[in-house]
């Protein structure tokens, strides 16, 4: 083990240092639900989010075809009067 309590993959620094505080068998069900909790509140918010951006971009593009679609039927309409 490094000192200070850093651990490097192969004896050597490649990327990202791990700090092992504690083994996987000691971490405690109840931090690990939680974690699971917040997990799944971040998943929701982020989806309510993109879902609403999603929703307006289809709503920009919709207005923006509908009022092409106008223009071209007054263009024709006048053609046709006319």
């Amino acid at each position: 083990m490094q000192p200070g309590g850093w651990r490097f993959p192969l004896g050597r620094a490649v990327g990202y240092p791990v700090y092992m505080s504690s083994s996987p068998s000691e971490s405690s069900s109840g931090s690990s639900f939680a974690r699971t909790v917040v997990a799944v509140l971040v998943l929701l918010v982020v989806g309510y989010f993109l879902l609403h951006v999603l929703i307006g971009v289809a709503v920009a593009v919709a207005g923006f075809v509908l009022v092409i679609a106008a223009i071209v039927a007054v263009v024709w309409a006048v053609r046709v009067l006319l």
